[in-house]
């Protein structure tokens, strides 16, 4: 064979032996045991009705899901945005008393409830970040070895793509630092995507480039 094609056969050969090893690796961890874990606590047959019950109880299972290994990645929505015949547009009048829909909200901004509504779900999502914290994992905690982003479709009532608030946690063994709030507007703005970059190197995902991404969010890496 040319050199040409001797490179070719070698590529070639080297694309075939890493997907053996993805296999291999693949394998493994599919048959590795699960550890036995503790589920009493949860309440499979709980109602939206209860929105508190149902939050935490699907930050149970993505909690349980990393305990075991069984993923690394999770993503949850915890209300709907898109559908009034969904139960999860009336989470503010079962848990806060709100009369009128959920959605109504973050349009009409009523006095007494905006700020309720943003500190009630602040609380759920806290208490997904206390288990984690909760929970040894070598030199430190699970939250110190997982990267939490906690954020909204829509920054504003106006249903903007533009100056998100984003509420990042965790990783502080993954190069991450915290305690302050940034402000990537006018001068300073940068790309959502931007943050991905930042979160996928954090976990040993080299990466460059995401979407429209123009490098990482180094102020966030210690």
């Amino acid at each position: 064979l040319g050199t040409e094609d001797q490179g070719e056969v070698e590529e070639y050969l080297d694309s075939i032996r890493s997907l053996e090893q993805r296999v291999e690796r693949t394998s493994e961890w599919t048959h590795k045991p699960l550890p036995n874990v503790d589920t009493k606590g949860l309440n499979l047959e709980v109602s939206h009705k209860d929105p508190q019950e149902y939050i935490r109880c699907m930050y149970d299972l993505v909690y349980l899901a990393f305990l075991t290994d069984s993923t690394r990645f999770a993503t949850l929505m915890l209300e709907s945005e898109h559908s009034s015949s969904s139960e999860m547009w009336n989470y503010a009048t079962y848990a806060l008393g709100y009369k009128g829909a959920t959605h109504d909200i973050a349009h009409k901004r009523p006095a007494d409830f905006s700020g309720q509504w943003d500190r009630w779900r602040a609380e759920q999502h806290a208490y997904f970040l206390k288990r984690l914290q909760d929970t040894q994992e070598g030199d430190g905690n699970m939250l110190d070895r997982t990267v939490v982003l906690w954020g909204s479709s829509h920054p504003h009532a106006s249903h903007s793509t533009q100056n998100y608030p984003l509420h990042l946690a965790g990783g502080n063994k993954l190069g991450f630092k915290h305690g302050n709030l940034h402000e990537f507007a006018g001068d300073k703005k940068v790309p959502m995507s931007n943050l991905f970059v930042s979160m996928l190197n954090a976990v040993d995902v080299p990466t460059e480039k995401f979407a429209d991404s123009t490098g990482e969010m180094t102020v966030l890496r210690a």
